[in-house]
């Protein structure tokens, strides 16, 4: 999503599913979803948004672009969690890195 594909870059979906998907949902989506590009399967990942993984969610609130939604409840919740989970960890990184410098800076005197 930020235009700048290539010939040989491969399709990241990010994908909000209504219920807790199996591993076993996300390939055969993958699969479904490379038949339909018309592209071979290892061109195409699909992740999904219902696990925890705080840099994908943040990347996709930066970067995503939204294709396809159902549930515009569901998105502004997720939304919401998923802003909230990257600011607070933002907070901690803030307060991690300004504790180190200055432990840095103490033990450098």
């Amino acid at each position: 999503a930020r235009g700048t594909a290539r010939e040989d870059c491969d399709y990241d979906i990010a994908v909000l599913f209504a219920k807790e998907p199996t591993i076993i949902d996300e390939i055969n989506l993958s699969l479904e979803l490379a038949k339909a590009l018309q592209e071979p399967v290892d061109r195409v990942d699909v992740v999904s948004l219902n696990r925890d993984d705080t840099l994908i969610k943040r990347g996709v609130l930066r970067e995503g672009v939204l294709i396809y939604c159902s549930d515009e409840r569901l998105k502004r919740k997720w939304e919401r969690a998923a802003l909230i989970e990257t600011l607070d960890n933002l907070a901690l990184y803030t307060l991690y890195t300004k504790r180190t410098q200055t432990s840095l800076a103490k033990a450098g005197k």
